[in-house]
């Protein structure tokens, strides 16, 4: 006769599957998350020197593209910067 640990066992092991999926799932997302800011953030990098190259204001970059002042500083300093 099976203990009731035993008998227990099968509904343990089928709950941990389920956790462990719920938790790639969610480490899946936020990976995509992640991914898609680091994306966002390229592009507004790409088109902020794009702006740069045409002497647009500062302020009207930052406008545009939502970066911070400081961080177009930082791509005019930049050895890459246009």
């Amino acid at each position: 006769m099976k203990s009731h640990r035993e008998a227990a066992l099968p509904a343990m092991n089928m709950i941990y599957q389920i956790h462990q999926q719920d938790a790639e799932l969610r480490g899946e997302e936020r990976g995509i998350a992640i991914g898609e800011e680091r994306g966002e953030q390229k592009e507004k990098i790409k088109t902020a020197n794009r702006m740069l190259s045409r002497k647009m204001p500062l302020d009207v970059i930052s406008e545009l593209t939502g970066l911070p002042i400081s961080e177009i500083n930082k791509l005019k300093t930049a050895p890459n910067a246009n």
